[in-house]
């Protein structure tokens, strides 16, 4: 939608020329209701897969789960962040400050990343990124069915609907973010399973997107 908008904006196409064909991932197989669990009552595991870059703010994601971790001092809260890059090991040492579980992987491949989805239960994926397109890792969470916490730049509102997750403000505060999370701590993996299908299931997507050229 993004996209669309600016096509009519900056180049005056109209409306009717234009049609939409979503980008997604490949579903995974085992994802269903039995199969799939959340944490116990008194946990949170909150995951974030990127690059470790200024733009993204990894940092930022780390003092904001330290503070939800501050309010809830009776919870076990873990945070794993798969990625590495240029600001990798200030954020190994930066850690070492929180008052929460860390587990920072550094780069895995992506068999590996979908890997550790199927092996642990995730019961939140943040991305607090300053700028984005359509990010794939959302994609990619909400195929395994958890929610996300995202902030509203570039294309993520096409992904974070209210059926899937919580947008934030790009200048996030402690106070929206908690309750952002207390908000998709809620939801069901199965409905957001079922928005995956509906929008994001490559299967579908590319499928359709061939007959659509087929068609013409």
């Amino acid at each position: 939608m993004t996209e669309k908008k600016h096509l009519i904006e900056q180049y005056n196409i109209p409306e009717s020329k234009i049609k939409i064909s979503r980008l997604g991932v490949n579903p995974q197989p085992d994802n269903n209701s039995d199969n799939l669990s959340k944490s116990a009552n008194d946990e949170v595991h909150f995951l974030s897969v990127s690059y470790v870059k200024t733009v993204k703010r990894v940092n930022l994601i780390a003092n904001v789960i330290n503070e939800y971790a501050k309010r809830y001092p009776n919870k076990k809260v873990k945070w794993t962040h798969i990625g590495g890059g240029e600001q990798y090991n200030e954020l190994v040492d930066f850690s070492k400050s929180l008052c929460f579980e860390v587990e920072l992987t550094g780069m895995l491949d992506n068999e590996l990343v979908y890997e550790f989805y199927k092996q642990n239960n995730i019961d939140v994926f943040v991305n607090l990124s300053l700028s984005e397109g359509i990010p794939v890792s959302i994609m990619e969470a909400i195929s395994f069915g958890v929610p996300v916490v995202a902030t509203d730049v570039g294309g993520t509102s096409e992904i974070v609907k209210d059926e899937v997750g919580a947008l934030l403000h790009v200048d996030v505060d402690p106070d929206s973010f908690i309750a952002a999370v207390e908000k998709v701590l809620t939801f069901k993996h199965d409905k957001v399973i079922n928005f995956f299908n509906e929008y994001y299931n490559a299967e579908h997507n590319y499928k359709a997107f061939v007959e659509e050229i087929e068609h013409f």
